[in-house]
């Protein structure tokens, strides 16, 4: 591309052959112009430079989509008239006059499809057409398929621009006389009747606009014109009135062409029916006479950016030629009209006016006769036109009547003018009265007497009727409870009645003349003046002051004025009314509205006031601070703006009318404020007089914090619920299990004695069935034990235990009940690394918890899955799964067992640690496991969290405190101390105290077989007494825990008062509940399990018999 400014190469800087090339395109730009221009053009173009293909086209419509061929030269062949779409050619949307040369990679750069692109073009020179007013007109392109030398760019762009040149002038010489021609053609054919019309509709037909008017001005009203012919979308109007004020219309009148090519709204923003009809572009062009005036503008507007401007002036200029030329023959018709018409009127008055007068008019002549005479006078006197033509006075009437009048058309013949109020006599004898003026009247060059006869019969007969009247006037005027002042035009008082007397303490004599307020504060008297001025106009006024009193008391008054006619002169009468009683109860109203404004405006609840037509009419402070709505908001919204949901708005606004009927409303609903939020509001509606109509004031209270707390409640009350749940069934389990202890020590011991029988021994059967009988038995105590857990009794014995070691040894016994499709996710050395804290727990019992956790996982996990155990240190915030509490920030050692099991749904959750509750298939579970986890992990003064949900597995998370001490972790072993078997035989005398007959009668059996006498009391107390009676004699004490009226702990610490020494063996079924401790304050020397095991129990008893001597007291 040659740079800007550059000059362009001259023939002899060029070699020959640019040089030959650059002349014959010059050659063929000479030429004239005609159809083969073009042609040549481009066959000259291609041969000179060489191309494949030159194209010269041109916009085919105003969108400027397509390009229409005026001539092409593709390979030698010439052609064109093809369209092509915009987006296939290159160098299309370059600004006008811009070369473009790309001699290479054009190719790739075009529409697969395009016709260019089927032929290979790849090397593009490019040079667009704009006309003589900077509009784009199209394109020449000279385009090859191999690439162009990069050199013969300067030359290329001469070449292009000779030509480009010579086809721009002939491309608007053609379009000029096309349009030349058009507007010719239908300027010639317009019709004198309908020119204005037809010259619009032509206008805007050829020039593609949707308006185009004829305006005329009108000297009279500089500011505005007549529309004598618009046409607007298809339709053609007339006599249309319009103000150019701030139009673009006003820059043309008596002016010169103007044309906007776009933004006319934006120029003009006061022009209303430029933006009625969405006008961008904007072209008239002035009307004058043949002496310059201006007659008028002819103009177009289009609601596009108006194209071509230089086509739209020529164009209006010649439709303006026949519009002015127009407009001046019907200026100068219009002219002659009203000369002839002033003519015909001037001709016509006179007859007019004497016809027409409603006075009788008679014309005298100098010989005294009547010489013409009006309708009205004929009507006035009775005469016929015949009886008086042409004579003096009726035969018929008195001649002294007929002499005198006589004499008054004497003297006006003489120069001199009478007037009276006389009675006329009609030829039927009747007369009437008449108002008569004759004075001289000169008619054809010659004196005459004009006589004006007016009928005042009626007149007179109102003068009589207004006396009448203005009897009664004064009647009444006098006779009203309303003080009424008279004052003429100069605001003198004419009249004032006996009220005004009475209420001002003035006299009518007084007041009559004063042209100043008499009654009423000095400071109204310019304001009662101009009020007078414009009752005096015409209107009624009205005016609220006080009345003064002559004594300089004072009245609320009111004061209205109305004008009148007395005596035929404009006067305004005055009324006033004492309007102090209502001013005081109007006082009392507006304090009373005052009240209600301040109560509703400091209401703490939101208040809304709507009217029956459910529109709010008020609304206070505290509604547009709970909505975030303003004011101004509410009161122009057709809908409740808090309300989003369509169905409760019909709802509410069928509550609504309830409401008008007399119903209070209440109800509560989530209403939305103005930035998304939501609140609980209550909603309270009652019916109320406002102005004098029905409304509903609406009280609504922003409940949220208190349906918060109600939820708070209920959830506080439904943990509570739950915690009394599970301690009411632990209790109950307690006491379950301490009955199930006293059935199964029985069984057990005689299961136990009656292996140790002979029959038992070598029964094969028997002992077979007996055996199978002690395992039933072993089960049914472990299920007691787990009762017992549940229960939550005190802690056994507590050590400082490391968490991880646990959950290593729990896996050691989990492994082997583990198939191998489940696998387990523990990282010992990850623990290692990051020990948790130690926790203060019995081993024991909290071994139980882990496994029953892990069994449950495993049992949960149907197919291949995996158990993880995760132990971490953790601040834990929520709540309890088990007994509902709301957790603390409290330090926690969190144990974390979790399947990828089936999960669990909700009904499964609220149920699952209550006792004897499994999911499991029958014989697969007994339901204690989580009972017994709960328990253990409460008394650990721990809780149990629950993530489960169906399909997704589930997790328990154990969650103990961290232990605050400091000592050594105790390492954990298993090993169980073995139990010799008994001796052969016993003796002894044993105290064995039990509630329970079975357990008792057991004992009893069970120690006598064993050799030793036994002494059996069902009632601690009765044991007391033996204790403390002379004479008894015990080697040992076996007493029950649980007992009616005295704990076997308490019958121990008799003992120990009693009978120091004595050994004690304390038996219970849940011996966890009691520490070290207690058993060596009230001196129990061992401590058994319930049901006894007699293989363990035999050996003790031998032990303490030999070395205790017998006790007594």
């Amino acid at each position: 591309m040659r740079k800007p400014g550059s000059r362009p190469p001259a023939p002899g800087d060029l070699p020959p052959a640019q040089a030959q090339a650059l002349a014959r395109v010059a050659l063929a730009a000479a030429r004239p112009g005609g159809p083969e221009l073009f042609t040549e053009l481009v066959r000259e173009l291609a041969a000179g430079l060489g191309v494949a293909l030159v194209l010269l086209a041109v916009f085919a419509d105003d969108a400027r989509g397509t390009l229409h061929t005026l001539a092409a030269s593709l390979d030698g062949d010439t052609g064109g008239d093809i369209d092509y779409p915009r987006e296939g050619l290159p160098g299309v949307d370059a600004q006008a006059g811009t070369f473009q040369y790309v001699p290479s990679g054009v190719l790739r750069q075009l529409p697969p499809e395009s016709a260019l692109a089927r032929e290979r073009i790849d090397a593009v020179a490019a040079l667009p057409l704009a006309d003589s007013a900077g509009e784009p007109l199209g394109l020449l392109l000279a385009l090859d398929r191999r690439p162009l030398p990069r050199g013969d760019a300067a030359c290329v762009a001469a070449l292009l621009k000779v030509a480009a040149a010579r086809a721009t002038a002939e491309i608007e010489r053609t379009r000029t006389d096309e349009t030349l021609r058009a507007v010719a053609l239908a300027v010639s054919a317009s019709r004198s009747s309908t020119v204005f019309d037809e010259l619009v509709r032509l206008l805007a037909t050829i020039l593609h606009v949707e308006v185009a008017f004829i305006a005329r001005h009108d000297p009279a009203r500089p500011d505005s014109m007549r529309l004598l012919a618009i046409y607007c979308d298809g339709q053609v109007e007339r006599d249309v009135g319009y103000s150019i004020a701030g139009s673009p219309c006003a820059t043309v009148l008596g002016q010169r062409f103007r044309a906007y090519r776009a933004g006319v709204q934006a120029l003009f923003p006061t022009d209303q029916e430029v933006r009625d009809l969405g006008v961008e572009g904007y072209a008239g062009h002035p009307l004058a006479s043949l002496d310059g005036t201006p007659l008028g503008i002819m103009s177009i507007a289009s609601r596009r950016p108006l194209m071509r401007v230089g086509r739209i002036k020529a164009t209006l200029k010649i439709f303006a030629v026949r519009a002015a030329a127009e407009l001046e023959q019907l200026r100068a018709s219009e002219s002659q009209k009203k000369a002839l018409e002033d003519l015909r009127q001037r001709e016509e008055q006179y007859r007019a006016i004497f016809e027409g007068s409603l006075d009788g008019l008679f014309l005298w002549d100098e010989q005294l006769r009547v010489v013409d005479v009006n309708p009205a006078g004929l009507v006035i006197t009775g005469f016929t036109r015949e009886e008086i033509i042409g004579k003096s006075f009726s035969r018929k009437l008195p001649p002294a009547y007929v002499e005198e009048r006589l004499a008054m058309v004497k003297r006006a013949l003489a120069g001199h003018t009478s007037h009276l109020e006389i009675t006329l006599l009609r030829p039927d004898g009747g007369s009437f009265d008449a108002d008569v003026r004759v004075m001289p009247f000169e008619q054809r060059g010659r004196p005459h007497a004009l006589a004006v006869v007016r009928d005042v019969s009626e007149r007179r007969h109102r003068e009589r009727e207004l006396q009448r009247s203005e009897e009664q006037y004064r009647t009444i005027f006098n006779a009203s409870i309303d003080a009424m002042v008279l004052r003429d035009a100069a605001f003198r008082i004419v009249d004032v009645n006996a009220t005004y007397e009475a209420m001002t303490g003035f006299s009518r004599a007084e007041v009559h003349g004063l042209a100043h307020v008499v009654a009423n504060p000095q400071e109204v008297d310019l304001t009662i003046r101009t009020l007078h001025a414009e009752a005096l106009a015409g209107a009624s006024v009205r005016l609220e002051t006080q009345l003064l009193r002559r004594d300089g008391h004072r009245y609320d008054l009111e004061l209205r004025g109305v004008p009148i006619l007395h005596r035929g002169e404009p006067h305004v009468l005055y009324i006033g009314r004492d309007i102090t009683q209502a001013k005081a109860a109007e006082r009392a109203l507006r304090d009373s509205e005052e009240q209600y404004r301040a109560i509703f405006n400091a209401s703490a609840d939101a208040l809304v006031l709507r009217d029956a037509g459910y529109r709010a009419v008020e609304v206070n402070p505290s509604y547009t601070r709970m909505s975030g709505y303003t004011r101004e908001d509410v009161m122009a919204a057709d809908r409740v703006l808090t309300q989003a949901d369509p169905a409760l708005r019909a709802s509410h606004r069928l509550e609504h009318d309830l409401a008008l009927a007399g119903k209070e409303l209440r109800f509560e609903v989530v209403a939305t404020r103005k930035d998304g939020s939501a609140l609980q509001v209550e909603v309270r509606g009652t019916r109320v007089t406002y102005r004098g109509q029905p409304h509903v004031l609406y009280a609504v209270r922003d409940i949220t914090g208190r349906v918060a707390a109600e939820q708070r409640r209920s959830e506080l009350e439904r943990q509570l619920r739950q915690a009394q749940k599970m301690e009411a069934i632990g209790q109950l389990t307690g006491g379950l299990a301490h009955d199930f202890n006293n059935i199964l020590t029985s069984v057990l011991g005689y299961i136990e004695m009656a292996q140790e029988r002979p029959a038992g021994r070598t029964d094969g059967i028997l002992a077979r069935q007996l055996g199978q009988a002690r395992m039933a038995a072993e089960r049914a105590r472990e299920q007691v034990a787990q009762l017992l857990a549940f229960s939550r009794p005190r802690r056994g014995e507590m050590r400082l235990l490391a968490p991880a070691q646990v959950a290593a040894e729990v896996l050691q016994l989990l492994r082997p009940n583990l198939p191998a499709t489940i696998a387990v996710d523990w990282d010992a050395d990850e623990h290692a690394d990051a020990a948790p804290p130690p926790v203060v727990a019995d081993p024991v019992q909290f071994e139980q918890v882990l496994l029953n956790l892990c069994l449950n996982a495993r049992d949960a996990i149907a197919g291949h899955g995996t158990i993880r155990l995760r132990i971490r240190h953790a601040t834990s915030a929520g709540h309890c799964g088990s007994c509902s509490a709301q957790l603390d920030g409290s330090r926690w050692v969190e144990f974390e067992v979790a399947d990828d099991g089936r999960g669990m749904g909700p009904e499964v959750v609220d149920r699952m640690f209550e006792p004897f509750f499994t999911t499991k298939e029958v014989g697969r579970g007994t339901g204690m496991g989580l009972a017994m986890v709960h328990g253990i992990v409460h008394d650990h003064g721990g809780h149990v969290q629950v993530l489960t949900a169906p399909g997704h597995g589930t997790t328990f998370r154990v969650l103990l405190p961290a232990a605050e001490q400091e000592g050594p972790v105790e390492e954990q072993g298993t090993a169980l101390p073995s139990v010799a078997r008994a001796s052969p035989s016993l003796a002894g005398r044993v105290l064995v105290v039990e509630d329970e007959a079975t357990v008792g009668g057991f004992m009893q059996d069970l120690f006598t077989g064993w050799g030793l006498e036994v002494v059996l009391e069902h009632d601690p107390q009765a044991a007391v007494r033996r204790l403390a009676a002379p004479g008894e004699v015990f080697a040992l004490l076996l007493t029950d825990q649980t007992m009616p009226g005295m704990t076997g702990l308490a019958l121990a610490r008799h003992a120990k008062r009693a009978r120091p020494g004595l050994p004690v063996l304390l038996y219970t079924g849940n011996p966890i509940a009691i520490s070290a401790q207690e058993l060596a304050d009230c001196g129990v020397t061992s401590l058994l399990r319930k049901p006894i095991d007699t293989a363990a129990l035999r050996p003790l008893l031998g032990e303490l018999l030999a070395q205790s001597a017998p006790a007594g007291v």
